[in-house]
């Protein structure tokens, strides 16, 4: 059973007097649904440069400057079957500026969402053909490259559930399907139709609620989303084993590790396992400085799937040792000793980066967003966790880790 997140309609106020602009946030929480792969690419691309009234680039970057705006964007992030839409609108403190039009400002941004640049309910044709080119040619310029092309052949083959190779690089064909009506119909049902959860950030008080309420149609409400963040991968019962040749010079080297019988409970773990190893350049000092098996080498962790990866740039001769290497890392973390000298250091460096932290200008807006929303821990609570974790429940993750995928493309001429 997904556990259900409460939010109110009514806008969430976050005071900051430290800085000299004001954020506007607006989430919207939508469906993932893989029959619409390519719709969010689209709509990236063509709500955030005109509307109804500035329907084109010209007129709507004149007004943008004349706004003062200093930035306006659109984020959008899957979580598995969540798919949220970020809105963001920063502008400069009117406490700070002479005679600076606010509430123009937030019209203009609040038009951008909700009076896109639409003729006869869809997108105006011209842009919508020819974002929809720019996508298609970027796409198909990036699968030159030899890591792009290399992550996405990876990523087919260990991904067992069709997670994460449904997107649009491997279902190319679906954007020529998209018409600018359907387009349209798509973002007037999950955003238009949708009500937001909203938010204000900075030098503010309550007098702000009257911008929402004079430009929203804001019903007092409770908005329910079922956190489905998570949909772990399965190991296979044994490793899998690919190797492809490219017409590369170089060669790359994927090793994909999977655990068994994931949970919730060991996102904690991965994290740990991705952070101990990045900050103390475990892979790095095993395979290119003792052993100097690789170019180069770094790792990810992808906790929504429970998914860490290491990718090595290597020499073809090098491949079998080189996996071995990697096993060697994990295997070094059973010393006790050994885990808990890097455990202290990546403390440290986290404790470091926490002080940091208290200089950026939006970190009470992050720590908001990802305790409310539950995206992600912040640095505070980590450092609170890794100060306490239990050594013996990481071991018996580690125990679960499996190497599911080794993915080898190898290079026409191998760098020589």
């Amino acid at each position: 059973m997904n556990k259900q997140l409460i939010f109110n309609s009514k806008p969430y106020l976050i005071n900051n007097k430290n800085y000299s602009s004001l954020q506007f946030t607006i989430f919207f929480q939508i469906p993932y649904d893989k029959k619409y792969i390519g719709y969010d690419n689209l709509l990236k691309m063509l709500v955030m440069n005109s509307s109804l009234e500035y329907n084109t680039e010209e007129s709507y970057n004149k007004k943008y400057k004349e706004n003062m705006i200093i930035r306006q964007s659109l984020n959008i992030a899957k979580f598995n079957n969540n798919l949220f839409y970020e809105f963001n609108l920063i502008v400069p403190d009117p406490n700070k500026v002479k005679n600076y039009n606010l509430e123009e400002a937030f019209k203009f941004f609040i038009d951008t969402i909700y009076k896109p640049n639409i003729i006869n309910n869809e997108f105006n044709n011209y842009y919508f053909e020819r974002e929809k080119r720019f996508i298609k040619d970027n796409i198909l310029q990036n699968k030159k490259n030899i890591n792009y092309y290399a992550d996405e052949r990876y990523i087919n083959h260990v991904d067992d559930l069709g997670i994460i190779k449904e997107n649009l690089a491997n279902n190319l064909e679906k954007l020529d399907t998209i018409t600018p009506k359907d387009l349209y119909k798509y973002y007037k049902t999950n955003i238009i139709n949708n009500t937001p959860i909203l938010i204000a950030y900075g030098n503010i008080d309550d007098s702000i609620n009257d911008l929402f309420y004079k430009y929203l149609k804001i019903k007092k409400k409770n908005i329910i989303i079922n956190k489905d963040y998570y949909n772990f991968l399965k190991p296979s019962n044994n490793t899998n084993f690919i190797e492809e040749q490219s017409k590369y010079y170089q060669s790359i080297l994927y090793t994909g590790y999977k655990i068994k019988n994931m949970s919730e409970e060991d996102i904690l773990y991965l994290t740990l396992l991705e952070d101990i190893i990045g900050s103390n350049k475990l892979l790095f000092k095993k395979l290119r400085i003792k052993e100097n098996l690789v170019y180069s080498v770094s790792a990810s962790a992808n906790k929504n799937i429970g998914l860490y990866t290491v990718v090595t740039h290597i020499d073809n001769n090098s491949k079998d040792k080189a996996i071995q290497a990697i096993n060697d890392v994990f295997n070094d973390l059973y010393n006790k000793k050994d885990l808990k000298k890097y455990l202290n250091k990546l403390i440290s460096n986290l404790e470091c980066i926490q002080i940091r932290s208290l200089d950026r200008r939006t970190k009470s807006l992050d720590d908001f967003i990802n305790n409310k929303f539950e995206f992600d821990l912040t640095i505070e609570k980590i450092i609170d966790e890794y100060k306490n974790i239990d050594i013996n429940k990481f071991y018996n993750f580690l125990d679960r880790v499996t190497l599911d995928t080794v993915y080898f493309l190898r290079g026409e001429f191998d760098g020589k």
